[in-house]
Protein backbone atom coordinates (compact mmCIF):
# COMPACT_ATOMS: atom_id res chain seq x y z
CA UNK A 1 0.00 0.00 0.00
CA UNK A 2 1.44 3.47 -1.21
CA UNK A 3 -0.21 6.06 0.90
CA UNK A 4 1.47 9.66 -0.31
CA UNK A 5 1.12 11.82 2.58
CA UNK A 6 1.64 15.39 1.43
CA UNK A 7 0.27 19.34 1.86
CA UNK A 8 -3.62 20.14 0.49
CA UNK A 9 -3.21 21.86 -3.00
CA UNK A 10 -5.77 24.29 -4.51
CA UNK A 11 -8.90 22.49 -5.81
CA UNK A 12 -9.42 19.81 -3.23
CA UNK A 13 -11.48 21.69 -0.54
CA UNK A 14 -14.74 19.45 -1.51
CA UNK A 15 -12.32 16.26 -1.24
CA UNK A 16 -10.58 17.74 2.01
CA UNK A 17 -14.92 18.07 3.18
CA UNK A 18 -15.22 14.45 2.27
CA UNK A 19 -12.75 13.24 4.38
CA UNK A 20 -13.17 15.32 7.22
CA UNK A 21 -17.22 14.25 7.70
CA UNK A 22 -15.56 10.82 6.84
CA UNK A 23 -13.46 11.08 10.04
CA UNK A 24 -16.56 12.77 12.40
CA UNK A 25 -18.95 9.70 11.30
CA UNK A 26 -16.31 7.40 11.93
CA UNK A 27 -14.43 8.45 15.37
CA UNK A 28 -17.13 10.72 16.57
CA UNK A 29 -15.89 10.94 20.50
CA UNK A 30 -12.43 11.70 18.75
CA UNK A 31 -13.28 15.33 17.73
CA UNK A 32 -14.60 18.27 19.34
CA UNK A 33 -16.94 18.78 16.51
CA UNK A 34 -19.55 17.64 15.23
CA UNK A 35 -20.59 16.17 12.54
CA UNK A 36 -24.15 17.45 12.13
CA UNK A 37 -22.20 20.76 12.66
CA UNK A 38 -19.45 20.20 10.08
CA UNK A 39 -22.08 19.25 7.45
CA UNK A 40 -24.10 22.79 8.21
CA UNK A 41 -20.67 24.66 7.61
CA UNK A 42 -20.96 23.66 4.53
CA UNK A 43 -18.23 24.18 1.64
CA UNK A 44 -17.34 27.45 1.68
CA UNK A 45 -15.66 26.95 4.84
CA UNK A 46 -13.07 24.32 3.41
CA UNK A 47 -12.69 26.48 0.40
CA UNK A 48 -11.30 29.11 3.15
CA UNK A 49 -9.10 26.21 4.83
CA UNK A 50 -7.85 25.04 1.82
CA UNK A 51 -6.77 29.07 0.63
CA UNK A 52 -5.45 29.68 3.91
CA UNK A 53 -3.17 26.80 3.92
CA UNK A 54 -1.95 27.16 0.31
CA UNK A 55 -0.68 30.63 1.21
CA UNK A 56 0.93 29.74 3.91
CA UNK A 57 -1.05 30.75 6.68
CA UNK A 58 -2.64 27.54 8.30
CA UNK A 59 -1.17 24.02 8.01
CA UNK A 60 -3.22 21.28 6.35
CA UNK A 61 -1.86 17.91 5.16
CA UNK A 62 -3.77 14.70 3.72
CA UNK A 63 -2.59 11.35 3.12
CA UNK A 64 -3.54 10.02 -0.45
CA UNK A 65 -4.34 6.48 -1.24
CA UNK A 66 -5.17 5.54 -5.18
CA UNK A 67 -6.18 9.04 -5.77
CA UNK A 68 -8.41 9.23 -2.87
CA UNK A 69 -7.48 11.11 0.41
CA UNK A 70 -7.38 9.14 3.49
CA UNK A 71 -5.99 10.99 6.26
CA UNK A 72 -5.46 14.46 7.44
CA UNK A 73 -4.50 16.85 10.38
CA UNK A 74 -4.14 20.75 10.28
CA UNK A 75 -2.48 23.47 11.84
CA UNK A 76 -4.22 26.77 13.31
CA UNK A 77 -2.17 29.56 14.60
CA UNK A 78 -3.71 31.84 17.47
CA UNK A 79 -4.76 35.45 17.13
CA UNK A 80 -1.25 37.29 16.46
CA UNK A 81 -0.53 39.10 20.00
CA UNK A 82 0.17 37.71 22.87
CA UNK A 83 -0.74 34.45 21.56
CA UNK A 84 0.85 34.62 18.18
CA UNK A 85 3.63 32.16 19.15
CA UNK A 86 1.22 29.50 19.91
CA UNK A 87 -0.81 27.16 17.03
CA UNK A 88 -3.05 24.06 17.21
CA UNK A 89 -2.72 20.77 15.77
CA UNK A 90 -6.36 19.33 15.31
CA UNK A 91 -8.20 16.88 13.14
CA UNK A 92 -5.93 14.01 13.09
CA UNK A 93 -7.64 11.03 11.41
CA UNK A 94 -6.60 8.32 9.24
CA UNK A 95 -8.94 5.89 7.85
CA UNK A 96 -9.06 1.93 8.33
CA UNK A 97 -7.90 1.32 4.96
CA UNK A 98 -4.48 3.76 5.37
CA UNK A 99 -4.02 2.82 9.61
CA UNK A 100 -1.03 1.15 11.05
CA UNK A 101 1.97 1.92 8.44
CA UNK A 102 2.99 4.72 9.72
CA UNK A 103 0.45 7.45 7.55
CA UNK A 104 -0.46 9.68 10.76
CA UNK A 105 2.22 9.72 12.56
CA UNK A 106 3.87 11.30 8.72
CA UNK A 107 0.99 13.53 9.09
CA UNK A 108 1.75 15.05 12.22
CA UNK A 109 5.23 14.87 11.05
CA UNK A 110 4.59 17.57 8.71
CA UNK A 111 2.06 19.34 10.71
CA UNK A 112 5.08 19.59 12.98
CA UNK A 113 7.68 21.03 10.65
CA UNK A 114 4.95 23.49 9.08
CA UNK A 115 4.94 25.04 12.56
CA UNK A 116 9.07 25.42 13.11
CA UNK A 117 8.97 26.90 9.52
CA UNK A 118 6.58 29.08 10.50
CA UNK A 119 7.90 30.58 13.65
CA UNK A 120 5.64 28.42 16.22
CA UNK A 121 7.14 28.42 19.41
CA UNK A 122 4.68 26.21 21.37
CA UNK A 123 2.63 23.53 19.23
CA UNK A 124 -0.83 22.48 21.14
CA UNK A 125 -3.25 19.24 21.20
CA UNK A 126 -5.76 17.87 22.78
CA UNK A 127 -6.51 14.24 23.16
CA UNK A 128 -9.55 12.24 24.40
CA UNK A 129 -7.97 10.34 27.82
CA UNK A 130 -9.19 6.94 26.65
CA UNK A 131 -7.83 7.02 23.06
CA UNK A 132 -4.51 5.11 24.00
CA UNK A 133 -3.34 4.85 20.13
CA UNK A 134 -3.24 8.68 19.49
CA UNK A 135 -2.05 9.71 23.02
CA UNK A 136 1.42 7.09 22.06
CA UNK A 137 1.47 9.36 18.49
CA UNK A 138 1.94 12.38 20.05
CA UNK A 139 4.15 11.27 22.91
CA UNK A 140 6.65 9.58 20.36
CA UNK A 141 6.59 12.96 18.53
CA UNK A 142 7.61 14.68 21.60
CA UNK A 143 4.35 16.13 22.64
CA UNK A 144 4.27 16.68 26.97
CA UNK A 145 0.60 16.15 28.57
CA UNK A 146 0.54 19.09 30.38
CA UNK A 147 -2.86 19.27 32.37
CA UNK A 148 -6.56 17.01 31.84
CA UNK A 149 -9.80 18.66 31.64
CA UNK A 150 -12.08 16.40 33.03
CA UNK A 151 -15.10 18.09 31.21
CA UNK A 152 -13.92 19.31 27.40
CA UNK A 153 -16.46 17.46 25.69
CA UNK A 154 -19.96 15.78 26.39
CA UNK A 155 -21.38 13.33 24.94
CA UNK A 156 -25.01 13.46 25.67
CA UNK A 157 -24.98 12.92 29.06
CA UNK A 158 -21.49 11.50 29.51
CA UNK A 159 -18.45 13.85 30.24
CA UNK A 160 -15.92 13.12 27.97
CA UNK A 161 -12.06 13.90 29.42
CA UNK A 162 -9.32 15.23 27.20
CA UNK A 163 -5.26 15.26 27.79
CA UNK A 164 -3.85 19.03 27.46
CA UNK A 165 -0.65 18.46 25.14
CA UNK A 166 2.07 20.67 23.82
CA UNK A 167 5.38 20.68 22.27
CA UNK A 168 7.56 23.46 22.52
CA UNK A 169 9.21 24.27 19.22
CA UNK A 170 11.83 27.17 20.45
CA UNK A 171 13.31 25.35 23.31
CA UNK A 172 17.45 25.74 23.12
CA UNK A 173 17.76 22.12 22.20
CA UNK A 174 15.39 22.49 18.86
CA UNK A 175 16.94 22.21 16.15
CA UNK A 176 15.09 24.63 13.14
CA UNK A 177 15.82 22.76 9.66
CA UNK A 178 13.80 24.14 7.07
CA UNK A 179 14.06 21.92 4.67
CA UNK A 180 11.87 19.14 6.33
CA UNK A 181 8.88 21.74 6.33
CA UNK A 182 7.01 19.67 4.20
CA UNK A 183 5.92 22.90 1.97
CA UNK A 184 4.88 21.43 -1.26
CA UNK A 185 7.05 18.21 -0.71
CA UNK A 186 5.23 14.33 -0.45
CA UNK A 187 6.43 11.43 1.41
CA UNK A 188 5.70 8.34 0.54
CA UNK A 189 4.54 5.37 3.47
CA UNK A 190 3.49 1.94 3.61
Amino acid sequence: MDVVVRPVRAGEAAALRAVRLRALADAPEAFGETLEHSRARGPASYEELVADAVAGRAFVGVAELAGELVGMTGVRRHDPGKFGHRAMVWGVWVAPEARGVGVAGALLDQAVAWSRVAGVGTLELTVVVDNLAALRLYRRAGFVVYGTDPDAMRQGDRSVAEHLMQLRLDAADVEVRPAQAGEGGARQVG
